[in-house]
């Protein structure tokens, strides 16, 4: 990955279901630079962009 993106683990709790879901996007998603992927809750997660500046 060249971008940088962030990404929001919230609670150290289930955290094989958060990389499941990191690893998941990854695989099968564009993210671009400033991107936000939050898996604080890994079955509702979220990409959200940059804010805007």
């Amino acid at each position: 990955m060249t971008s940088p993106v962030s990404f929001v683990l919230g609670e150290p709790t289930e955290l094989h279901q958060k990389f499941v879901a990191i690893a998941s996007v990854i695989a099968h998603s564009t993210l671009v630079a400033g991107d936000v992927v939050d898996v604080s809750v890994p079955d509702e997660l979220a990409v959200s962009g940059p804010s805007p500046s």
